[in-house]
């Protein structure tokens, strides 16, 4: 079992898929840690997808700043009351890429980070729509080589990727 996001185009085609690699707490007893990234082309650049702990830093995030990506998708389910938003500006300035963080409702703590961390917008105690601007790619840059990210995994995860 996996926690997994799907991307989808506007013709409803599945673009990318990404299982969690960061696994928290007990996470490990029900859930295996991802091996894969998980990212798209989009008018705004490359979007990689994220899942909640893999926030707080080593894969993917590392091979996110090595590759530059220039959007991160998070979706979260962060079970502690305003807390998500300091784990989301901390990832957004460590990887100099714009987050955009959908927590789940029953604690939302969402929103729109820049690069430097500023936030564009925030939901916290409300559920909402937290939105923002990224600056537009035409065309989105060349594709990412998958042999290149693979050499950056670490090594105990070389051994059990494709």
């Amino acid at each position: 079992r996996r926690s997994s996001d799907l991307a989808f185009n506007p013709d409803g085609q599945i673009v990318a898929k990404y299982h969690k690699a960061t696994l928290f707490m007990q996470e490990e007893d029900f859930l295996s840690a991802g091996t894969e990234l998980g990212y798209y082309e989009s008018p705004w650049g490359q979007i990689a997808i994220i899942i909640c702990a893999d926030v707080y830093g080593s894969f993917p995030m590392n091979v996110y700043k090595k590759l530059k990506m220039p959007v991160l998708a998070l979706s979260t389910s962060w079970a502690q009351e305003n807390s998500g938003m300091v784990s989301f500006v901390n990832g957004a300035i460590r990887n100099g890429s714009y987050v955009l963080a959908a927590n789940a409702t029953y604690f939302p703590d969402s929103g729109v980070i820049n690069p430097d961390g500023t936030k564009q917008s925030h939901i916290r105690q409300t559920v909402g729509v937290a939105y923002g601007y990224l600056p537009y790619v035409n065309p989105p840059p060349t594709k990412v080589d998958e042999p290149i990210w693979k050499r950056w995994l670490p090594k105990f995860l070389r051994r059990n990727s494709p």
